[in-house]
């Protein structure tokens, strides 16, 4: 459901919200005006008075319902019964003598109404609704001196549209200005409570206009508002009906908007009068390529004063007073501008019952003559600012004659600031005053800067009044703080620089003993040639900073911090630098003493572009030393493991920081990896510190560093900056000791050995031995046989930390021979004379003479009976089967396998019967062991030694052989063949 226009203000009760610094009116409130957005015609040439009776002519409905009547001459009455709806007009002119009312169903309903004829409208006599109405003419629209409107909103365009009609019911927002007829409302437009006037076109004149808690949005090419003696006001009190008073008290808490934009000269001459006298004060935004402002008025007396934006984009001519005055807090006033901004005679305020507003000026270049500001509050100062940008002229910021810069506090409480600042020159001379005066036994003074770059130094007054504390900040080209500026009796030596800055030493110490913190800032140079002694417990901050900074005299202080900067946005070639004269001191045993010398980490200026910091004398409770600008080489040594991150500093290159023989600082660097574990680039992190300025007490000594992992700021005092590096901790090296556990021949080269470390490590670190293969030369049995260990490496929480020989070798050992019956893997007995024969067996019915001599094969096992592992010719058949590849013969696939022996060790001299093949059916011999777990040993390697008992067991998995198996047959010794 959309909501109507003036009900949406209502309901907010403020302007609508901004988006970037500019006020907007919200979708829905703009769903009748913004039609008024895209539209651009010129008006017609010859255009003619219309007679005092005419009235509109030609209407077409095109949206809604609504009735026309013209109950006499002169009178025309529209009534509308829908909520919305859009009149097509050839032609819409009001007489002199004329009137057209709008009955319509409440204050929100809207009737959008469009010439769609050739003429311009003119309206000179009376327009009246109880709604809000819109007319949009791209020939333009002129209201004349005698005319009057009364209604709940207005709304006006010349712009073109988009497509043949608008219906007003689709919600748009008003653009940016460009093309269109003009408008020019010289009549009198009364609005309703809270009303809206939106006047879009090309050139638009404004000059009576009244809407309680109401709104005005302009957009046009060059807008004019008023001239001497009309009068814009949208605040209330203001008596439009008869029901309405101005005590009325609905009007409370109300206030007006005018948001005006011009894309040429914006001339506001007539007072604009914002807001409420019970009410807030009201908000109002100007805007265009040069406006001309008089008096806008956005004070309050019941509430907080309202907001003045004045921007141009080339310039900004302020001819009026400007009032955000506020009952409780003063308001805003910001002006901005491109180019210049001239405050040719009036008078600001933004002044509160409690506290100061703001007010801010920004431009390239800022002349303000005969003024003044007033941001005082009765219980707290507010805020003055003027900054000019401009590289020229070269006094960009020009204040001339007597005139006053208030942000004092009236009764109680602390004052404001004062901030002027030019980034070249300033004139400002001693008939300007500027005031941060506190107020009340709590209160104390606020901050004045005064700060130029060029040109001759300003010399304005300050007052700080009778209440301690506050800041004072001066800028000048150069400062020099010595006996001060000569007497002015006397004639200046000719040779004196007027954009040098001469502060006796003895007035900045009594600034500082009252509490006051005090900053000088020189573009160039700033030199201290006589002391500056404060004896106050309490005293204030002392500040200097420049692009070299000299102390030919001792600073002394029994409290309050010293800082001294080096800027690096010196407009001198030389660079940035700090200097403690042979014999100079700063004693200040109970504070902070900081040098500050910042620079990019990322670089280090080398030769003679280097910052330079000469200390001498420092005594300090806390010392603070940025010498980020200079350079830092450290280079840390590599080390062997040693249970700790100590890291031994082999070189130590400090360049742009020097040390008088005379100075009590001594500088120190130490450095320690991030951990003890051993690598070959390991993070090392550096800190480098001064002491001597007190005790023993360490400050840290902040350079760029390699590596640098600190960003930009200052350290807290104290504190020990770190930069990193890498160095290397190489593993310690360890020998291993050797056991071989004894064996007999088993036909293998495996070796059973335990080895440990020949030296012990650190205490506390845990470190295990760990090998792969061990091995025999020779699987025979006999004397001087070698084991060697592959794959030696040591485990443990530490054992990286530690390195030992990959291999070991261990000489003189040996392998006693086998007795007789060992049973190992694919081994039967020799055959036993003796055998008991199994009672048990039964014998195979089923079974066939093969007549070539083989054994039965297919015959049936004797399933109650056990292998025989002392016969000749029987076979050891394994539980299981065999996979084959299909490619081989016709293996029996789910064969059962069995071993064959050999007598002779496959080839050997016979020193041990063993399973050397597997017979394959039509396919030869292959040489290699089949176990019960699944493997295939091909020739060349050693079969386990294993338990029968083992190999009886079922697999975990068929077993499977490359080259295929056909049958497993026993191959005895006696017989010599299959």
């Amino acid at each position: 459901m959309r909501r109507p226009i003036i009900d949406s203000m209502r309901r907010t009760g403020r302007p609508p919200r901004q988006r970037s610094t500019r006020p907007v009116v919200r979708r829905h409130v703009l769903a009748a005006a913004a039609g008024l957005a895209g539209m651009a015609a010129l008006p017609p040439a010859g255009a003619q008075v219309p007679a005092p009776a005419a009235l509109p002519q030609g209407h077409a409905l095109r949206a809604g319902d609504v009735r026309v009547a013209t109950p006499g001459p002169g009178r025309m009455v529209i009534t509308q019964t829908t909520e919305r709806a859009a009149i097509a007009w050839q032609g819409f002119d009001i007489g002199a003598s004329a009137s057209v009312t709008f009955v319509q169903p409440g204050g929100t309903s809207v009737v959008v109404n469009r010439v769609i004829g050739a003429e311009r409208s003119q309206i000179l006599g009376r327009l009246s609704a109880n709604g809000q109405v819109f007319l949009l003419n791209e020939n333009g629209v002129i209201f004349g001196p005698d005319s009057l409107v009364v209604a709940g909103a207005l709304g006006v365009s010349t712009r073109r549209q988009a497509g043949d009609g608008w219906t007003g019911l689709d919600v748009q927002e008003l653009r940016e200005p460009g093309g269109g007829a003009a408008i020019d409302l010289q009549g009198h437009v009364r609005l309703h409570r809270g009303g809206i006037a939106l006047l879009q076109g090309g050139t638009v004149h404004l000059r009576g206009l009244q809407a309680p808690g109401g709104s005005l949005w302009v957009r046009g090419g060059d807008v004019s508002v008023g001239m001497s003696g009309d009068e814009v006001r949208l605040g209330a009190p203001v008596a439009i009906e008869a029901t309405s008073t101005a005590t009325d008290p609905s009007f409370a808490g109300e206030m007006g908007g005018v948001d005006i934009d011009a894309a040429g000269k914006l001339e506001v001459a007539a007072p604009l009068i914002v807001g409420g006298e019970v009410g807030r004060g009201g908000q109002v935004r100007l805007v265009g390529q040069t406006v001309n402002v008089g008096n806008v008025h956005v004070a309050s007396t019941a509430n907080d004063g309202g907001t003045i934006e004045i921007v141009g984009r080339d310039g900004v001519t302020l001819s009026g007073g400007l009032d955000a005055r506020g009952a409780r807090d003063g308001g805003r006033i910001m002006a901005r501008a491109a180019g210049g901004i001239v405050g040719d005679g009036g008078h600001v305020s933004v002044q509160g019952g409690r506290r100061g507003g703001e007010f801010t000026v920004d431009a390239s270049s800022i002349t303000w003559r005969h003024g003044g500001v007033d941001a005082t509050g009765r219980l707290q100062g507010g805020s003055v600012r003027l900054h000019a940008t401009g590289a020229l002229p070269a006094a960009a910021l020009q204040l001339a004659g007597r005139q006053e810069f208030n942000a004092n506090a009236i009764q109680a409480g602390h004052g404001g600031s004062v901030s002027l600042s030019s980034e070249t020159g300033m004139v400002a001379q001693k008939g300007v005053r500027l005031s941060v005066e506190g107020a009340g036994e709590t209160g104390r003074s606020g901050t004045i800067e005064v700060l130029a770059r060029s040109g001759e130094r300003p010399r304005p007054t300050v007052v700080f009044g009778s209440t301690p504390g506050g800041s004072l900040h001066l800028g000048a080209r150069a400062w020099e703080i010595g006996d001060g500026d000569p007497p002015p009796s006397g004639d200046p030596p000719a040779t004196l620089d007027p954009s040098v800055g001469r502060l006796a030493a003895r007035e900045l110490s009594v600034w500082l003993d009252r509490e006051r913190a005090v900053q000088l800032t020189a573009a160039d140079e700033l030199v201290v040639k006589r002391p500056v002694v404060t004896t106050n417990d309490a005293s204030g901050m002392l500040s200097l900073t420049g692009g070299r900074v000299s102390l030919a005299a001792d600073i002394q202080r029994i409290a309050g911090d010293v800082v001294l900067r080096a800027d690096r946005r010196s407009t001198q070639a030389q660079p940035p630098s700090i200097r403690m004269q042979p014999g100079t001191a700063i004693r200040a045993p109970a504070s902070t003493v900081s040098f500050l010398l910042p620079g990019d980490p990322s670089t280090k200026a080398a030769g003679p572009a280097a910052p330079v910091l000469t200390l001498d004398v420092v005594q300090a409770d806390h010392l603070v030393v940025d010498a980020s600008g200079a350079g830092l080489d450290l280079v840390g040594a590599d080390k062997r493991y040693d249970g700790g991150t100590q890291v031994a500093v082999e070189r130590v290159a400090l360049s742009g920081v020097e040390f008088l023989p005379t100075s009590n600082l001594r500088p120190g660097v130490e450095a320690a990896f991030v951990d003890k574990q051993a690598g070959p680039a390991k993070t090392v992190h550096f800190r480098a510190w001064l002491t001597g300025y007190d005790g023993e007490e360490r400050a840290g000594l902040r350079t760029p560093g390699r590596e640098s992992r600190q960003g930009g700021g200052v350290p807290d005092a104290g504190s020990e900056p770190i930069w990193e590096t890498v160095a290397a901790i190489h593993p310690v090296p360890l020998s291993v000791a050797g056991v071989v556990q004894p064996k007999t021949a088993d036909g293998t080269l495996d070796a059973q050995v335990t080895l440990s470390l020949s030296a012990d490590p650190l205490p506390g670190d845990a470190v295990t031995v760990v090998h792969g293969a061990a091995e025999f030369d020779d699987a025979g049995p006999g004397e001087g046989r070698t084991v060697t260990v592959r794959d030696v490496r040591l485990g443990g929480r530490d054992g990286g930390n530690y390195v030992v020989p990959s291999t070991l070798t261990l000489n003189g050992l040996r392998i006693d021979p086998a007795p007789e019956g060992t049973v190992r893997p694919g081994v039967v007995e020799k055959p036993d004379p003796e055998r008991t024969p199994d009672r048990n067996a039964q014998p195979d019915p089923n079974a066939q003479p093969d007549p070539n001599g083989q054994p039965d094969t297919n015959g049936q096992p004797d399933t109650n009976g056990q292998p025989d592992t002392n016969g000749k010719h029987g076979l050891i058949e394994m539980p299981g089967s065999i996979e084959t590849p299909a490619s081989i013969g016709k293996p029996g696939s789910g064969a059962k396998p069995v071993f064959v022996v050999d007598p002779g060790g496959a080839g050997t001299s016979g020193r041990s019967t063993r399973a050397v093949g597997v017979s394959i059916g039509g396919c030869g011999a292959v040489s290699g062991c089949v176990h019960a777990l699944g493997q295939f040993r091909p020739p060349g390697r050693p079969c386990e030694e294993r338990p029968l008992a083992d190999l009886l067991k079922p697999p975990a998995s068929p077993l499977k052989v490359d080259q295929g198996v056909c049958r497993l047959k026993e191959r005895s010794s006696e017989e010599g063949k299959p």
